[in-house]
């Protein structure tokens, strides 16, 4: 884990860590360091059972991938806490255990009449409108931080920040779902700068936190 924790400080290993956060969203960052270490070429995981389910089988001599699961606690341990009062503070909490996951490139498609669920993931180009409902949740956001959003020329930049008027700009020429992403950078410079307590960063430092949000969140 140290080592994965190092790589990342590289521009290779950050890089390589931001498209695995992309291919696997949900996982915590402990899981998504575990899979790129051991295997860097997953973009898909899942146990030998919940593979056979969507029609696939682990290939023979495939070497599981070892993650952290969230095991909740027992039947018998809670029911032991409920006949001993409900006391908030013994309330039984869930641990984690090790268990092994596999990914795309380990498993075959199973036989007909087994239908294997497509392994690949379509993925909307930035051109285009397939995401355009979502930019009434960037404008809502945006209003909880005290922002308006404006949709207009902004010559050659594709949107700007002003966080001392606390108004964000995207250009009016961009698809819809470019306006999305370009939203996405942009608000994400209004929250680096709404933490007080953060450490200032120089326009190069902070130009990369805010895409690596916009990269992971689109």
């Amino acid at each position: 884990m140290r080592a994965s924790i190092e790589q990342m400080r590289t521009s290779d290993g950050w890089q390589a860590y931001l498209k695995a956060r992309r291919r696997f969203p949900t996982y915590r960052w402990r899981n998504v360091l575990l899979i790129l270490s051991q295997h860097p070429t997953a973009t898909r995981v899942a146990g030998f059972r919940a593979w056979l389910e969507l029609g696939h089988c682990v290939t023979k001599g495939s070497r599981g991938i070892r993650i952290w699961a969230r095991r909740a606690p027992s039947r018998k341990r809670t029911q032991e806490w409920r006949n001993a009062g409900w006391d908030p503070d013994e309330l039984p909490r869930a641990t984690c255990k090790l268990v092994s996951v596999f990914a795309q490139d380990q498993v075959a498609p199973l036989p007909p009449p087994a239908k294997p669920v497509p392994l690949t993931v379509p993925i909307a180009e930035i051109t285009g409108d397939s995401r355009k409902h979502l930019f009434a949740r960037i404008i809502r956001l945006a209003d909880e931080l005290g922002y308006t959003v404006c949709v207009c020329d902004t010559g050659p930049a594709d949107g700007t920040c002003n966080r001392k008027i606390r108004r964000v700009e995207i250009a009016e020429r961009l698809s819809a779902n470019g306006r999305l992403a370009a939203a996405i950078h942009e608000l994400a410079h209004a929250l680096v700068g709404a933490d007080e307590e953060a450490p200032k960063l120089t326009y190069a430092q902070e130009e990369l936190v805010v895409e690596s949000i916009a990269w992971s969140c689109c």
